[in-house]
């Protein structure tokens, strides 16, 4: 009646057993039953000897176990899908203590289940355990809370996570733990502020362009009556403010078109572009724009070779290069730039695989804050091949 999987491996053990001299034996197996299904037993046997101390006979009784390993198998395929969850599921306390932490969540989090077991949330996962207190409180209170919550990870790193928590009742409808389904919804979120954050580029944009609009309409008859002026201006002292006057609109007019350019972005048009001119249209905009209290230096060879590229996006580049040196001086200082040429050679290209031998243009950007912090220069370099 033993099962054939299992008959030769009872048999052996049962003759090991009484050529040792031992008084007992226990096994577990499958004997089948009068129906002719399997049952899982446990079979005890006693081991009694005769007169001479040889073993005579066996004494025991079996116990079915076939209902006790139908939970253990049904929780261990739960098991398994509890691992292969895309979720991290973990069941606490009431007193927000580890009791159970799935393979999701030591992938999460960087723990393992042997190292959080019976810890803290709070001391695992969060910096600030207000919201964690806020929440379970709710939770107690409804049942069950959802919301976003920020977490973090063993090596500090900050996670925003979509909890789903629940609180898993008695029989007696006792509250006994708690169900948490975490789901890591980090980089969704910096998907959506990238999203939002274009959005509103896109929205000053169109506002810039339409103000630029309205005030090139402006500028525009200022210019034609300033030329008008000149013809009719007499002496030296009048020329000197017509052409002050000249100048100031015509600057206007450039800042304008400036923004404008900036304001549609970059169409992918390429020309060949004098940095140079670039440099000295961004210096122009950063003075006017930025505080006073910072200086400007900038300085370009004078065979400084062409590029071609989109001279929008050129001013965006680097636009960004000044205004991070701007906020790196908050209480002022000296911002200075640079053009230069520089042949990159195989020693530079060891470390840069990315890169192509030849000759390019180098634009360096330095910031040198008035209060300096312990490391008080930042330097910053952005290259382009030349046409």
């Amino acid at each position: 009646r033993i099962h054939p999987e299992d008959r030769e491996a009872v048999i052996a053990a049962i003759h090991r057993v009484i050529e040792g001299g031992a008084e007992s034996w226990s096994g577990e197996y499958r004997f089948r039953r009068q129906d002719g299904s399997y049952a899982y037993v446990l079979d005890r046997g006693h081991i009694i000897p005769s007169s001479r101390g040889e073993p005579v006979r066996m004494v025991g009784g079996m116990t079915d176990l076939s209902e006790r390993k139908e939970t253990e198998l049904r929780l261990r395929e739960q098991a398994a899908l509890i691992d292969q969850a895309s979720d991290a599921i973990i069941v606490r306390s009431l007193d927000n203590r580890v009791l159970f932490w799935n393979r999701r969540a030591e992938e999460m989090y960087g723990w393992t289940a042997a190292e959080v077991t019976g810890r803290p949330v709070a001391e695992l996962l969060y910096a600030d355990p207000t919201p964690l207190e806020e929440a379970t409180a709710l939770l107690l209170e409804q049942g069950k809370w959802s919301g976003e919550i920020e977490q973090r990870a063993r090596d500090g790193s900050k996670l925003t996570v979509l909890a789903r928590w629940t609180v898993l009742k008695g029989p007696s409808s006792e509250p006994l733990s708690i169900l948490a389904i975490n789901t890591d919804i980090t980089d969704n979120k910096r998907i959506e502020q990238q999203l939002l954050r274009a959005q509103r580029l896109e929205s000053i944009g169109t506002l810039a362009s339409g103000i630029a609009h309205d005030l090139n309409n402006i500028l525009s008859p200022i210019l034609m009556a300033i030329a008008m002026l000149k013809e009719q201006a007499q002496g030296p002292d009048a020329l000197a403010l017509v052409e002050t006057l000249r100048s100031s609109a015509q600057r206007g007019a450039d800042l304008v078109r400036q923004i404008v350019g900036i304001a549609r972005g970059t169409d992918g048009h390429r020309d060949l572009v004098d940095l140079r001119g670039v440099l000295e249209e961004v210096c122009h905009i950063a003075r006017d724009a930025f505080p006073k209290n910072i200086e400007f230096e900038h300085r370009a060879v004078s065979d400084l070779l062409p590029v071609r590229a989109d001279a929008t996006q050129l001013h965006q580049v680097l636009m960004n290069l000044y205004l991070n040196a701007r906020d790196a001086m908050p209480d002022g200082g000296r911002l200075s730039a640079t053009l230069e040429n520089m042949e990159l050679d195989e020693a530079f290209l060891a470390g840069h695989p990315e890169a192509s031998p030849g000759p390019y243009v180098v634009w360096r950007s330095c910031s040198s804050p008035s209060s300096p912090p312990r490391t008080w220069v930042r330097a910053r370099a952005w290259g382009c091949r030349p046409a």
